[in-house]
């Protein structure tokens, strides 16, 4: 029996009712317009077309001197990370081990419009740290570590006057943005351990707004914002791991339901909100682990399908949301193929699960590999992208493969075998705007560099070599923000650096 050593990833979208089995009636998408290279030999795909115009890719500035990034890290030398958009601007760290320092920096596609917002001297004990951005409203969250005992919550408007320490905490994990406040889950030790607790806090992004809103059994797991509130999974000694809810007051803090009753727990996994309702995958003894859905209440909260009929479980992966539908991936009991499913989420009645596709395995006879297994995903312009691996050996990446569906069988297609090389960095799949996504691919000639795909295999292509190198530049971290995708990539010239493709309307970069 061949094994599976994958823990599935959670989120997507796309589906509609009918029978189980049955395609769903939805009109199929125009074949992508046909490509038309660049002039330029550096690009092979920066189309010209009615959409968004995909410029060069560029070096916005080289921060980090030569002499802190050694040629043979390669990929894993120090550069920015943690990129992430906000007012319309792409903020990210830097890590440098010669200053002993972590910086936050800002971003407008410029070498001069590039500048430092924030230093934070490393300490003898250990290495600074800024990670875990996540935006809010009119802040910029993160975590500030400075090697000491205790991590910082800090919030910035955007400026280097408007950023400023939160308060310190032990371990800060899970943050979570529900509309315009972050929530995230602290441990606090105390003096036994009886004595240690966990507890849920809230913030506005002000000292005075940042506040416990209660005690709970446990850290988070999976948090998930729906509905206006916070949905997480904790485990307790009476109901085992359950569903939770938050609205940021003591009193709307509690246990949504006791799914699998009694102190084993039913085990919620994958939380994704989905038109308006969070759905998740959960265990009980009748059906096994299955699809559910809450909105909050012990009533909203059910079973959406028993696709497994009986105890057995679904092994399913939640992906996306894309035209009102949920796409969700199973194994076929039946067979190693992955299952491609969709549900319509809108709300106005109770829809079942249609079946869309069936991907196959194209290791079946090879027991080292294992089976199917979704990675990364999105969802732009009426398709569904996303990559399916394959491991060997149970830990090594050895084949990944682009497809794309357009919510039926006929229109679920495979793109690409060319998105692995060696120690590659995950990438995700980002879309441009216009229908079309940019992501890493690894073609055998020109090592791991930038392509960009409209869905279809001819227009699934290299979109620019950045480097000679036959690693390639390994472009990662893509995200888009105004009229660019920033991205971080490789050269033996400037190491690991911050980059920028523009998107272009004519003769004016936008944004949308």
């Amino acid at each position: 029996m061949r094994w599976r050593g994958l823990a599935l990833l959670c989120a997507l979208a796309v589906g509609c009712g009918g029978s189980l089995t049955g395609e769903e009636t939805s009109p199929g998408e125009a074949p992508g317009e046909q490509a038309t290279p660049d002039e330029s030999p550096e690009v092979s795909a920066a189309w010209k077309r009615p959409g968004v115009e995909l410029g060069r890719a560029y070096l916005v500035k080289d921060i980090l001197p030569p002499e802190e990034q050694p040629p043979e890290a390669l990929f894993d030398a120090p550069g920015p990370t943690n990129l992430v958009d906000f007012k319309g601007r792409v903020y990210f760290t830097v890590t440098s081990p010669l200053h002993r320092e972590t910086t936050l920096w800002r971003s407008e596609g410029t070498a001069p419009g590039t500048v430092a917002l924030l230093r934070v001297p490393s300490t003898p004990s250990g290495f600074s740290t800024l990670h875990s951005p996540r935006v809010a409203g009119d802040r910029l969250f993160f975590i500030v570590s400075t090697g000491t005992s205790g991590e910082e919550l800090w919030a910035s408007d955007g400026t280097a006057s408007g950023t400023r320490r939160l308060g310190r905490f032990t371990f800060p994990v899970d943050l979570t943005v529900v509309e315009d406040t972050l929530f995230f889950f602290d441990y606090v030790p105390g003096p036994a351990p009886d004595d240690n607790r966990h507890q849920l806090w809230r913030s506005d992004g002000t000292v005075s707004g940042t506040r416990v809103v209660r005690d709970v059994p446990s850290s988070g797991f999976g948090a998930a914002a729906a509905h206006g509130r916070l949905f997480f999974a904790v485990p307790d000694t009476a109901h085992g791991s359950e569903l939770w809810v938050s609205d940021g007051t003591a009193s709307g803090t509690h246990l949504v339901e006791d799914i699998y009753p009694g102190p084993t727990g039913s085990d919620p996994m994958g939380l994704t909100e989905a038109g308006g309702d969070l759905y998740f995958t959960s265990s009980d003894p009748a059906h096994g682990r299955e699809l559910w859905k809450s909105d909050g209440t012990r009533r909203g909260t059910r079973l959406v399908a028993d696709l497994s009929p009986g105890p057995a479980d679904s092994f399913i992966q939640l992906l996306t949301v894309n035209n009102g539908r949920l796409y969700f991936t199973r194994d076929d009991p039946a067979s190693s193929e992955l299952l491609l499913y969709k549900v319509r989420v809108d709300g106005s009645c109770h829809h079942r699960p249609v079946r869309v596709a069936a991907i196959p395995d194209f290791f079946e006879t090879d027991p080292d590999f294992s089976p199917p297994a979704v990675t990364l995903f999105t969802a732009t312009g009426g398709k569904l992208f996303f990559v399916v691996q394959y491991l060997f050996l149970a830990s090594f990446p050895m084949e990944a493969q682009l497809w794309v569906s357009n919510g039926t069988d006929s229109g679920t297609k495979l793109l690409s075998r060319s998105l692995l090389g060696a120690n590659i960095p995950v990438a995700p799949l980002t879309p441009v705007g216009d229908g079309r996504i940019v992501f890493s691919a690894h073609d055998g000639e020109h090592g791991l560099e930038p392509w960009v795909s409209d869905g279809t295999p001819r227009g699934t292509r290299l979109l620019q070599d950045l480097t000679r190198d036959p690693e390639g530049s390994g472009p990662r971290e893509f995200t888009r923000s105004d009229g660019f995708i920033f991205f971080v990539a490789h050269t033996r010239e400037t190491g690991n650096e911050l980059w920028a493709l523009p998107l272009r309307r004519g003769d004016r970069t936008t944004g949308h």
